[in-house]
């Protein structure tokens, strides 16, 4: 069948008989590829899926796809409190429905001044530039880590938004 982000179809794992599909992830990045996974891997969130001009793409958690940039003074949606609950997962924020402390992140689907110092602290934990910006090409939203089943593209191919890895996911 035809998946919203690339062709899917079926293919055996793990040595187990275990049936999973094959998903091409889609990829907003461009720029020149400067390191990539090997099939095999599992990739858990928080880390890098690949990088474009050193720049890693990283996989956070969510069900929604990364559709804009998120920035100060936005208009507010469900991508900014997804990312939000992944800043806070990661360490970079204290949610403040746990602490109870206005001072720390709320999140919701607004971003706030402490959402944006919060995207910069886990920039500069992935040695990025710190800008409190987080582009469409940055994340990859998935609501599962992902195990790579094949790589689309070499180092040094320039990119410009096509797949560049396949990853298994259950059926």
């Amino acid at each position: 069948f035809q998946a919203e982000d690339g062709i899917r179809d079926l293919v055996r794992s793990r040595g187990l008989g275990d049936v999973y599909k094959r998903q091409k992830l889609s990829n907003a990045a461009v720029g020149k590829v400067t390191w990539l996974p090997a099939a095999g891997d599992l990739i858990e969130f928080g880390t890098a899926l690949y990088a474009i001009d050193d720049k890693p793409v990283i996989l956070l958690k969510g069900s929604l796809p990364m559709h804009r940039t998120i920035r100060y003074k936005i208009a507010d949606g469900p991508d900014v409190a997804q990312l939000e609950r992944n800043l806070v997962d990661l360490g970079y924020a204290v949610d403040e429905a746990v602490s109870g402390l206005a001072t720390d992140l709320t999140i919701d689907h607004h971003v706030t001044p402490l959402t944006v110092s919060s995207i910069r602290a886990w920039q500069l934990s992935l040695g990025i530039t710190s800008t409190g910006v987080v582009d469409q090409g940055d994340i990859i939203f998935r609501p599962e880590p992902v195990q790579i089943s094949s790589v689309h593209a070499e180092l040094g191919d320039n990119i410009d938004g096509e797949s560049i890895v396949s990853v298994l996911v259950e059926p």
